[in-house]
């Protein structure tokens, strides 16, 4: 029981951490700032 709710919590985790990477990556793709981050290609 304690290893699938220690699972779940990890999925959860990277659920919203892949969908906050997607969406900054969506932001990013909107907002062309490549002259404010000139570390960024």
């Amino acid at each position: 029981m304690t290893i699938q709710k220690v699972i779940q919590y990890a999925c959860s985790i990277l659920g919203v951490v892949s969908l906050s990477f997607i969406y900054a990556q969506m932001f990013k793709k909107t907002k062309p700032s490549k002259k404010n981050n000139p570390t960024e290609n």
